[in-house]
């Protein structure tokens, strides 16, 4: 039998909660954080032949403090679920809180020109520090399963092999770094294939056994799939691996570094970068889209800032420069949305 610690990154889960609720055809997915260790090990325990035994599991995660009173409600739902892990689920949790500094959780419930960017502080830290204690600790873990995608845990996962423990990773296949994401593993971070919880959903959902009839807005639009749109990049989080896009048809795009096509760099990009890309999932009104096949569109992007130099005559007459010809793309759904659809919580970085 293998002896298998779990590690969550919950902050970096809940941000990409919306990818699975996509995927899954449900606006309210929530996961199934009892049955997930077990789930795992069971997709484990196919790639080995060998059983796995999950004997203890650690969930990393956050909370606001000094917010506006408005937001007490969505504050005690959070500690409400960590309590749940603990007590239902037999979780170790670590929680760590985010400062406000009195503003409403939501970016959209705050003033639109405040630049406030509330910062989670100590999670990954925390989650490397425990893991690395557990792997040095001899006799303890043989397998170390961590629900994470971000590059930045890249040394953690090579460190911990080579303690000569084993590392599995399990991702959101929209969110995971492509360091991590590679088959043929060139970083050498795991020594099984990566489990796409996207491929889990029917065995994680936490609602599988409700039975409901779907609401429209649930159902993910195969409508525009597909489709061919030019726009220009909106905001990169270039330490999380994915950006936005915003599109000629007025709406905002989710894009993750695996989703760029060959030649084009993700840490070459830039905001307003003109790019061309393909749909994967249309917008829904409090998400923003996917896309797909992202590639430079430097036809555009020279024909637009031509624009933008002729229209520099018309600026007194209160024209944008190159709005008339198709120049800065206004947009009308943030970015934020869909990061902070599930958990409450407003547009975190680390």
């Amino acid at each position: 039998m293998i002896k298998a610690m779990l590690f969550i990154d919950g902050g970096w889960l809940y941000a990409n909660m919306a990818e699975l609720g996509r995927a899954s055809g449900k606006s309210d997915f929530q996961v199934d954080f009892g049955r997930l260790p077990e789930v795992l090990a069971e997709e484990l325990g196919r790639q080995s032949g060998a059983r796995i035994d999950v004997v203890r599991s650690y969930y990393f995660g956050s909370y606001a403090e000094n917010y506006d009173p408005i937001d007490q409600s969505s504050v005690e739902r959070r500690k409400a679920f960590f309590a749940r892990l603990r007590e239902d689920h037999g979780y170790e949790v670590e929680t760590f809180p985010i400062d406000y500094q009195g503003r409403r959780l939501r970016r959209q419930d705050r003033d639109a020109d405040d630049s406030f960017a509330p910062r989670e502080k100590c999670v990954d830290v925390a989650l490397t520090v425990t893991t690395m204690r557990h792997a040095l600790t001899p006799g303890v873990v043989d397998l170390v399963i961590l629900v994470l995608g971000d590059r930045d845990f890249l040394p953690l996962l090579q460190e911990v092999r080579r303690t000569g423990k084993r590392v599995a990773i399990a991702s959101v296949e929209a969110a995971c770094a492509e360091e991590l994401a590679d088959p043929a593993d060139p970083a050498r971070v795991r020594d099984f294939d990566i489990i796409w919880m996207d491929d889990l959903l029917n065995r994680i959902d936490r609602w599988r056994d409700r039975t409901r009839t779907p609401r429209p807005e649930d159902r993910p639009s195969e409508e525009g799939a597909g489709r061919v749109l030019h726009g220009r990049v909106k905001n990169i989080i270039s330490d999380r691996g994915y950006g936005f896009i915003a599109a000629e048809d007025h709406e905002d795009y989710f894009f993750h570094a695996n989703a760029l096509e060959p030649g084009l760099s993700f840490d070459d990009l830039q905001p307003e970068d003109a790019v061309v890309f393909e749909v994967k999932a249309d917008p829904t009104p409090f998400r923003a889209g996917a896309a797909r096949l992202v590639r430079s569109d430097q036809a555009t992007g020279e024909a637009l800032a031509e624009d933008d130099e002729d229209g520099g005559d018309d600026a007194d007459d209160g024209s944008e420069g190159g709005a008339s010809g198709g120049g800065e793309i206004d947009t009308t759904r943030h970015a934020s949305e869909s990061r902070s659809a599930a958990s409450g919580y407003g547009n975190v970085r680390r």
